[in-house]
């Protein structure tokens, strides 16, 4: 499965970006291989549509799910610091 996730840079070693719309980078990552495509966010300076222009750029990218920090449950305050590798990291 692909999901896109916001990003603060272009690696796996990144930080978790809290905005959507103008998150600096979207990270999509094919869960079941961890292969992953990092598309730059031009929307991260628009003057407004924002998040609906960056559901446009993941939707285009053909993600299957997406999240913003908030929709997994977990404190934003907490996951500023965790490491996208972690969050996929297989149990």
């Amino acid at each position: 499965m692909k999901i896109a996730v916001t990003s603060t840079g272009k690696t796996l070693d990144s930080q978790v970006d809290p905005r959507f719309g103008r998150a600096a980078c979207f990270i999509i990552v094919d869960t079941e291989t961890m292969d992953f495509n990092v598309i730059e966010n031009e929307n991260i300076a628009a003057a407004g549509g924002a998040g609906i222009s960056s559901a446009k750029v993941v939707i285009d990218a053909d993600a299957e799910a997406g999240f913003k920090v908030e929709i997994i449950g977990v404190d934003i305050s907490y996951v500023k610091k965790v490491r996208w590798k972690k969050l996929f990291e297989r149990r």
